[in-house]
């Protein structure tokens, strides 16, 4: 009699297994083929491909073909590769005089002036990249408790403005390092706007999560409601043919030695308040847009 109970027993646990099993094959099998078609967006045919030193592939793609245009809200968009802003804000001086920083400019760009004339430069992306991204880019949009001795979490050291005060644009010139982290840590130098939930940020980072590497990548991060994501997976548009997001920045300051840095802003079109302008250097020169 023993047996007879036993028996059924191991089948129905069996068949319980299989059946968790299968589902969670097919899960999977969806999220891979996901992954698969979001390769297909990203990776456009390229008119000329560029590596770097680092190993990095960055693919000229046609500027009207960049992932972006993709989004079925910039399918009628008026974008050109010579595209500025019409209107910017006006900036707002100190009113205490600042003391001029002392620093070198980090080095940006491409070599040989980049891809070609109407193409701008996409970095190649893998599936390990995509789920690398999936996962930090939610774990950042995350509220993390501060960093303590028993409660990991994230530490920072933060210049405000003033609050109920509306700003169409922020600046800032970020002193570049390249701090080690472990694989589940990173390290930034940022500026940040933001109106309620929604925010954009951009800066350097040091993230092997995220990048694969040590090394100090410029990045732009957006957060709008349940759409969080880096760099033109959230509706980046370029401009520049020789200056792409997320590539490596050298030389980075060092202690005792040379200090170097580099001007970002985020600026929105005052006229017709929607985009939203990138821009580095002083003055300032055009990365790209935020299409909102």
């Amino acid at each position: 009699m023993g047996l007879k109970v036993i028996i059924p027993c191991l089948l129905v646990s069996y068949l319980f297994f299989y059946c968790e099993w299968v589902e969670g094959y097919t899960k999977l099998s969806k999220e891979v083929l996901e992954l698969e078609e979001q390769l297909k967006r990203l990776n456009k045919p390229a008119v000329k491909t560029i590596k770097t030193k680092y190993g990095d592939i960055y693919d000229c793609v046609d500027f009207y073909k960049q992932p972006s245009f993709d989004h079925p809200l910039l399918k009628n968009h008026n974008f050109h590769p010579k595209m500025q802003s019409t209107s910017v804000p006006r900036r707002v001086s100190a009113k205490k005089k600042v003391p001029k920083l002392d620093y070198k400019l980090v080095n940006i760009g491409l070599e040989a002036e980049g891809c070609p004339i109407g193409t701008v430069p996409i970095r190649r992306t893998t599936i390990d990249d995509l789920i690398r991204a999936k996962f930090h880019s939610e774990m950042h949009a995350s509220k993390i408790n501060p960093l303590t001795e028993d409660k990991p979490g994230t530490h920072y050291a933060v210049a405000r403005t003033k609050q109920n005060i509306n700003y169409d644009g922020v600046g800032a010139v970020l002193n570049v390092w390249n701090i080690p982290v472990q694989a589940s840590q990173y390290s930034s130098g940022r500026i940040k706007i933001s109106n309620g939930a929604e925010s954009i940020e951009v800066g350097w980072t040091v993230n092997p999560g995220l990048y694969g590497d040590n090394r100090t990548h410029l990045y732009i991060y957006t957060n709008a409601g349940q759409s969080h994501c880096f760099n033109e997976q959230c509706g980046y548009i370029h401009v520049r043919r020789d200056k792409p997001l997320d590539m490596v920045l050298e030389p980075v300051s060092s202690y005792g030695g040379p200090s170097y840095g580099i001007t970002l802003s985020i600026v929105r079109d005052v006229a017709k308040k929607s985009n939203w302008l990138l821009q580095m250097d002083d003055p300032p020169i055009d990365l790209g847009f935020l299409a909102r």
